[in-house]
């Protein structure tokens, strides 16, 4: 657990403005109802275009590359995201000078009889450019925010 706990206390500590705009994306699509376009540049030579979108029942995703992830889900249907939306990182973990997407956020369980209890997840994947896909690289808990192979 501490070794968790330094892992995201760095990438918090070091990415905290992507993270702001990440999240301000998230808002902004939220309030107007509309998708939000973005760059997401994960080195001098790689940018990638990214879409953020929120429908009118609170649930959001961002797409990018081959990826469609799971950022905000405030329509309690028995899991939603703590605090509405996800944390969205990028960061370089391995040194090569590309960064690394990050993505994660507490979550609210709520059973049948209205009881609630917490978990949180953590993924990342790294952008592998001979495929032009994302590969998943880092997995914490149990939650898989990919739509194509999640629990959406």
């Amino acid at each position: 657990m501490k070794i968790f706990c330094f892992f995201i206390t760095m990438i918090w500590s070091s990415q905290c403005f992507a993270e702001e705009c990440f999240k301000n994306l998230i808002r902004d699509a939220a309030i107007n109802m509309k998708p939000q376009n973005t760059i997401v540049k994960l080195s001098k030579k790689i940018s990638i275009p990214a879409v953020i979108s929120v429908n009118r029942k609170g649930n959001g995703s961002m797409v990018v590359a081959n990826l469609e992830l799971m950022v905000y889900d405030d329509h309690n249907n028995g899991l939603v995201f703590d605090r509405g939306g996800a944390s969205i990182l990028l960061v370089d973990l391995n040194g090569d000078e590309t960064k690394e997407l990050v993505i994660s956020s507490g979550l609210i369980h709520t059973d049948d009889d209205g009881a609630k209890r917490h978990s949180y997840f953590v993924r990342g994947y790294r952008y592998d450019t001979a495929s032009d896909k994302f590969k998943e690289i880092l997995a914490i808990g149990n939650f898989q925010p990919d739509v194509n192979a999640g629990d959406f």
